[in-house]
């Protein structure tokens, strides 16, 4: 067996590979859209890196990083049915950490399935959280967080969180002796269910028109590695301009900056609004552990905190946040200990966060 750099002519082994694996129904573009093939392994900011027996293309493995922000994400796992449980994919992890040296490593695993999360816990990552129906494969499935450190996340602001968001940064700061926060009230809820209604634009200007902002620090809840908009939500004045990035096949939106001046609450209402009409049922965002008023929001809009990543943002420890539209089932979900904390502290908030909606006609 050898491990290499994918090349442009296996695409088509590529395709094979990740049908064969996923029965077909593997929503990463960069396994059967030729264009964003070609697009990944051109770009230096990726490693694409594929085991080869008998020159078959028999596994895959995709890094991204980012330099400025000493951090790298591995996705895309896979490996031919007939190769797995022989250790391939822990080879070409250790082979691309021999490649590409950042100081913090994350992943995201399926969590319907022990053997991705053994693999990365036997590579020294540790679960931080779950993605309750963060993808559509065959059916909506939970992944997990996982998360190595070169070195333990030190200089760190400290965090601020509300209450309903403790038990979640209880489960990480158990893991990696965080220290305390600051635990203070949720802002007040808002007394009447208000949506902005957000047109969808499609406009091929999205992604400037996000960077503009972001180089004006015009943008909330911007903080989103390795993604750029495909698709912007706005209103009719234009007083709120959403940008997301949306993929149609896994079922999700990703929220990439917000720029308003309506209420935040209502402006995150209308997110959910816009995901249904668009066959969606998973919204996510990443917003920083310091900011007690946006986590407010989130929380009143129902999006709720399932994984916590310290250091996320150089000094600055970030909470993912998401909007379930489908109730969420962890019937066939797999964990080990560590992993069951989060999925406790997110199956708690989330059943009482539900019966804030539905008594909230009896305080009427």
């Amino acid at each position: 067996m050898i491990i290499r750099e994918v090349e442009k002519k296996d695409f088509g082994d590529i395709n094979r590979l990740y049908n064969d694996v996923y029965e077909g129904f593997y929503p990463l573009p960069e396994t059967y859209n030729r264009r964003t093939f070609e697009e990944t392994t051109n770009d230096t900011s990726h490693l694409w890196l594929v085991a080869e027996e008998d020159k078959k293309i028999i596994a895959s493995l995709l890094l991204v990083g980012n330099r400025d922000r000493d951090l790298c994400k591995f996705y895309g796992a896979a490996v031919a049915k007939e190769f797995q449980k022989k250790g391939i994919l822990y080879e070409i992890h250790r082979e691309a950490e021999r490649r590409v040296e950042y100081g913090i490593y994350y992943a995201i695993a399926r969590m319907n399935y022990l053997a991705p999360q053994k693999l990365l816990e036997k590579l020294g990552f540790m679960p931080l959280g779950i993605f309750p129906n963060a993808m559509r494969v065959k059916e909506v499935e939970t992944h997990g967080l996982f998360v190595t450190y070169r070195n333990a996340p030190r200089e760190r602001k400290r965090p601020v969180i509300i209450k309903p968001f403790e038990g979640l940064y209880s489960c990480a700061s158990r893991l990696l002796d965080l220290g305390e926060a600051d635990v203070v009230p949720e802002g007040p809820a808002s007394s009447v269910e208000r949506s902005v209604d957000l047109k969808i634009g499609m406009s091929p200007s999205v992604s400037g028109e996000w960077n503009s902002y972001m180089e004006d620090g015009a943008l909330e809840l911007s903080y989103f590695p390795f993604f750029v908009p495909n698709l912007k939500l706005y209103s009719d004045n234009l007083s709120t301009e959403v940008f997301i990035y949306h993929n149609p096949m896994a079922a999700h939106i990703y929220v990439l900056g917000i720029k308003t001046s309506d209420p935040m609450v209502e402006v995150l209402n209308g997110i959910a609004s816009a995901a249904l009409s668009m066959g969606c049922y998973y919204i996510e965002s990443v917003l920083p552990a310091e900011s007690p008023e946006l986590q407010s929001a989130m929380y009143d809009a129902g999006y709720l905190p399932s994984a916590y990543f310290p250091a996320f943002k150089k000094d600055t420890d970030c909470f993912v946040a998401c909007k379930l539209l489908l109730p969420p089932s962890f019937r066939w979900v797999h964990a080990d200990e560590m992993n069951k904390s989060f999925l406790s502290a997110y199956s708690e908030l989330y059943i009482e966060r539900m019966r804030r909606d539905l008594y909230g006609w009896s305080d009427r």
